[in-house]
């Protein structure tokens, strides 16, 4: 009976593991998607094949998906087929950009507040918790106020929301690793605190950064296009899925309605793909999660 009841324990858990490595390999595939559209789009439109997607159109405007014009043309004049495809190379420039950045910034001081604890350890978790407590997207604005406009500018203001979460992670594991019994054995042989952290801490609590970067990038995703939304992105005219939705929504009320759906489906796209691979990522490294 027993034997019975952990074979279809087995069997449960090797199904729910099958379901997340075929919805992983989707989002893997809807992300490089975007990714070789993100690269390739500069090309496509030297060869002719697409419009430049700052450039307006006299003629026509307001006029919906045709051969022409695949996804018609916005209220502005501009080709709305380019102008997602290029949203697309804007998206990833800046979420890949300020997901870097906080991981970056966020593992050293995790490791180095877990590891050497005392008064930084104490100092960095206060901080870290309070910029935690703030809602993501209200931090990404206001820091959008400061630092102005601009693809730089707009990853140093999403990243700054992301740095406390890789620094809880990593510090949990550091503190958790730290009192094992190789860290302690390359201490007592005089190893510096680089050395155990580079060298014997780092590949150990870095399991859990590969699922946070993903599912960061995806909320980096939906938070860019909510800056983009509010005129807080990047600069005027620039291909961005949020701007464009922002400058859709007049048009809506007439009937123009491929002017938001086509930046709103690709947005949402994007953000799945990304969160697939992230929850896939996540059953891979917790293997609590394929426990029924």
């Amino acid at each position: 009976m027993a034997s019975t009841k952990i074979w279809l324990l087995r069997l449960r858990s090797s199904q729910r593991l099958s379901l997340s490595v075929q919805m992983m390999w989707v989002g893997i595939v809807i992300t490089l998607l975007f990714v070789l559209v993100a690269l390739f789009a500069p090309t496509l439109q030297a060869w002719g094949w697409l419009q430049n997607p700052m450039t307006t159109l006299t003629n026509p405007i307001h006029e919906p998906p045709s051969a022409a014009h695949w996804f018609g043309t916005s209220r502005q004049g501009y080709d709305v087929f380019s102008r997602t495809l290029f949203g697309t190379r804007a998206a990833l420039q800046v979420v890949v950009l300020a997901t870097a950045l906080s991981l970056v910034v966020g593992v050293p001081l995790g490791m180095l507040s877990g590891y050497l604890g005392g008064r930084l350890d104490r100092l960095l978790l206060f901080l870290m918790d309070t910029i935690y407590t703030l809602p993501g997207l209200l931090l990404s604005v206001t820091l959008a106020f400061v630092v102005g406009r601009g693809v730089l500018n707009a990853a140093i203001a999403l990243s700054i929301a992301y740095v406390p979460q890789y620094y809880r992670v990593v510090r949990n594991h550091t503190v958790s690793v730290k009192t094992e019994l190789f860290i302690e054995a390359a201490q007592a042989m005089g190893a510096s605190t680089w050395t155990v952290l580079s060298r014997y801490l780092f590949l150990n609590v870095i399991q859990s950064v590969p699922v946070l970067f993903t599912l960061n990038a995806a909320d980096a995703v939906l938070v860019l296009g909510g800056l983009g939304f509010l005129g807080l992105g990047l600069p005027e005219q620039t291909p961005e899925w949020g701007m464009d939705l922002r400058q859709a929504l007049d048009a809506l009320p007439t009937g123009i309605w491929w002017t938001a759906l086509f930046p709103g489906l690709a947005l949402t796209s994007l953000v799945v793909g990304l969160s697939l691979v992230g929850e896939g990522l996540n059953e891979f490294v917790n293997p609590l999660l394929r426990r029924e």
